[in-house]
């Protein structure tokens, strides 16, 4: 007579190829949906359910109707606001220093202006990254 654990140990081998089989089949179609998205976008339809709170309505048939949207673009809003003050403070700090006759070297200056500039494109591409897909949408995040 057989005991539980000898059961366990015949059923998770085959259990296991099985878990593989079908995760496998799972990224494939999950694959497929993001290709359909991206190329059909009128043809295809993924029912999701609409999580946004409904003071976003205008904004739905924009962005996608998941929950992780939210967040993303409050995220980026904040940053971005955070990288116009801090250029103001910058801008300020050169016309302050150019009244007194110390010129700051533009190499450091073209320098900061530039990783601000590269910050501020980031906020935009987590932007993109939540609107709905569309042909113009998909060639701006590849």
């Amino acid at each position: 007579m057989r005991n539980s654990t000898d059961l366990c140990k015949t059923r998770s081998g085959k259990h296991q190829a099985q878990m593989v089989k079908l995760s496998k089949l799972l990224i494939r179609v999950s694959i497929a949906i993001e290709l359909l998205e991206c190329e059909n976008p009128e043809k295809v339809e993924v029912k999701r359910q609409n999580l946004l709170p409904a003071g976003f309505e205008p904004l739905v048939k924009y962005l996608r109707g998941e929950i992780w949207v939210v967040p993303v673009l409050v995220a980026s809003a904040c940053l971005t606001l955070i990288l116009i003050v801090f250029e103001i403070y910058l801008l300020a700090q050169v016309i302050r220093s150019s009244r007194r006759h110390q010129y700051p070297s533009r190499r450091h200056l073209f320098l900061g202006q530039m990783l601000i500039f590269g910050l501020f494109l980031c906020c935009c591409a987590a932007v993109v990254y939540t609107l709905k897909p569309s042909k113009i949408i998909c060639s701006v995040t590849r």
